[in-house]
């Protein structure tokens, strides 16, 4: 089985998809996450927004997009049909301690999978 990983070319580099998924995408919202999303044009693409607004500490906001980015990388190949925008809406409780950083993740995951459930539903 080939291992996974999470190239350059997965991100959303383009302002204008970004833009294009935020405006146009469909909301699916969990928690302190809020996903966006839309039919990839190529090879579906994650973006992530993490405001300061919500998480002071660049600490802290790199873990979120650590985790989100690890969760999308391991996730099904349905994936790839998909353009995905994260946002954060409010903090996540307790970032710093283990356990939040599991609940986080596991928010992630269900969200991520709710997410390919619309997107063959569509």
């Amino acid at each position: 089985m080939p291992a996974k990983s999470f190239k350059r070319n997965r991100r959303i580099a383009d302002a204008g998809l970004f833009a294009e998924v935020l405006k146009n995408g469909k909301r699916l919202a969990s928690g302190s996450l809020v996903f966006k999303q839309q039919p990839a044009r190529q090879a579906g693409q994650l973006g992530l927004s993490i405001a300061k607004r919500h998480l002071k500490r660049a600490v802290d906001r790199n873990r979120v997009k650590r985790i989100v980015r690890e969760a999308y990388r391991l996730g099904p190949e349905s994936l790839q049909a998909i353009d995905l925008v994260v946002l954060l809406s409010r903090a996540p409780a307790n970032i710093r301690t283990a356990k939040g950083r599991r609940e986080l993740a596991a928010e992630v995951g269900r969200l991520l999978t709710r997410s390919i459930e619309k997107a063959t539903r569509a």
